[in-house]
């Protein structure tokens, strides 16, 4: 409990670490999708797909919304976004020391537009083509063999 019995009362509990957890996302897989499933009066269920900035940005600006409302006072929007901000700085420090690796997809490539870039793909497609060049001096040692013909 922040404060029990003092000024100014509150927690910081499992609704806080879950709004952290989502600004970690949002830092380091800003471009995914999260499956929401929304249920309507008990009968009507709707799934749909929803982009983590689109998701994060709705609770955090509800959560902004609720804790303007009470002036920013001690409450559990307020502790959310306490939750969020420590999220976010935990997500960052981690991205910039190079402790996770998020494959230029995290917020900050998304933001500069340099997010998937070729660097990204380079390790693969040396593979490729290695491979793609073994595979055709295999064709061609076959073909020599079959025909008698020297074709490498």
């Amino acid at each position: 409990m922040l404060g029990y019995g003092g000024p100014v009362p509150g927690s910081a509990g499992a609704s806080s670490v879950i709004y952290g957890l989502l600004a970690i996302s949002l830092v380091w897989a800003p471009r995914n999708e999260v499956t929401c499933v929304t249920i309507i009066f008990f009968r009507m269920v709707y799934i749909f797909e929803n982009s983590i900035v689109a998701f994060a940005g709705f609770y955090f600006g509800s959560q902004m919304l609720m804790a303007g409302l009470v002036d920013f006072a001690m409450s559990s929007a307020v502790i959310h976004l306490l939750g969020a901000a420590t999220g976010f700085g935990v997500g960052v420090l981690m991205l910039k020391m190079n402790w996770v690796d998020c494959e230029n997809w995290d917020l900050f490539a998304v933001m500069a537009g340099t997010h998937g870039g070729l660097t990204e793909l380079e390790p693969y497609r040396y593979r490729e083509a290695t491979w793609l060049k073994s595979a055709q001096r295999a064709d061609r040692r076959r073909a020599s063999e079959n025909t008698g013909w020297n074709l490498t």
